[in-house]
């Protein structure tokens, strides 16, 4: 007698926070099965899954090495790996090369998780973005400072959010720059800093995905900085507002320079984030991330209708 089995289509989803709750449930309503990662044993989204796992998002090769000691093979089609709100790039693009599963690169993961490497291919395929620097000791770091009248926004090379962030210029005096420096490097785990030109504008949040190559943009929010002179030289968002202002006026030029960065840095699928600065009318990238990766388009119709949703609650 032949026995005749059908296995079921999952994912892998990095993280298992209430930041990620959303993509659990339209993996969910696409009738996946689960399998979730996250350090914290006791994680929300654990109880929509079929297999929690619990590592570190930043472990991919321990993530392999448990995925695969579930033996699945059998039972289970993987069919990708994603993650929401949080910036892991390599992680991601590790594990679905492993898993044969549709990515960026490896290469695209680490352009897109190192500010110094990303900044280079910004410069080199002409992206307008701001004039940077990079330093791994404070004393050339601190010669550059004192000869310049300008502000400077320093931050860990290879760190990411607001952790190491500091707007600087040479009034801060040498002592108060050394502790600055001192604690921004230290957020990198290859000892450098970025040191970028301080570009005073309007800032805004972009955010668009890859479908068969071809960008979309999805939603432009103001970022609001309304605190920042309380706040220096610490660089605090104080939330911000969706859709943009400037949606109508700048969205095609956002969209250009967004669909130009990707490209720079290799990337033509899931989805991305640019943190965009209008100075002196024009529009500027500073970075961008990648935000998740996905495979089957049903899924990223769902990505689209939860990133919807989320913008809505802001």
């Amino acid at each position: 007698m032949v026995i005749f089995t059908m296995t079921k289509n999952a994912i892998i989803i990095l993280g298992a926070s209430f930041e990620q709750e959303e993509i659990y449930k339209e993996a969910l309503n696409l009738n996946l099965s689960i399998i979730s990662i996250d350090k914290n044993k006791n994680a929300l989204c654990k109880k929509y899954s079929d297999f929690f796992l619990v590592e570190s998002t930043l472990n991919p090769d321990k993530i392999i090495k448990k995925i695969e000691n579930l033996n699945l093979e059998n039972l289970y089609t993987l069919k990708g790996v994603v993650t929401l709100g949080t910036d892991i790039p390599i992680s991601v693009s590790k594990i679905a090369s492993h898993f044969k599963l549709k990515s960026i690169s490896n290469r695209s993961a680490k352009l897109a998780s190192n500010k110094i490497l990303m900044k280079k291919r910004f410069k080199k395929y002409k992206i307008p973005t701001a004039n940077f620097y990079f330093f791994s000791n404070f004393e050339s770091f601190y010669n550059l400072v004192k000869k310049s009248k300008k502000d400077f926004v320093i931050k860990p090379s290879d760190n990411k959010g607001a952790r190491g962030v500091a707007i600087i210029n040479q009034n801060l005096g040498k002592k108060k720059l050394a502790n600055l420096f001192k604690k921004s490097i230290k957020l990198s785990k290859e000892n450098k800093i970025i040191c970028e030109d301080y570009l005073s504008g309007d800032q805004i949040s972009a955010e668009g995905i890859f479908i068969n190559k071809k960008y979309y943009g999805i939603a432009l929010s103001d970022r609001n900085y309304d605190k920042l002179n309380f706040t220096k030289p610490n660089v605090v968002e104080n939330g911000g507002s969706i859709p943009s202002k400037y949606t109508e006026k700048f969205k095609e030029k956002i969209n250009k320079v967004m669909y130009q960065a990707a490209k720079s840095l290799e990337i033509d699928f899931g989805t991305i984030k640019g943190d965009i600065i209008i100075y002196q009318g024009k529009v500027y990238i500073i970075e961008l991330a990648v935000k998740y990766e996905l495979t089957k388009e049903s899924i990223v119709n769902a990505a689209i209708r939860s990133i919807k949703r989320k913008n809505k609650k802001r």
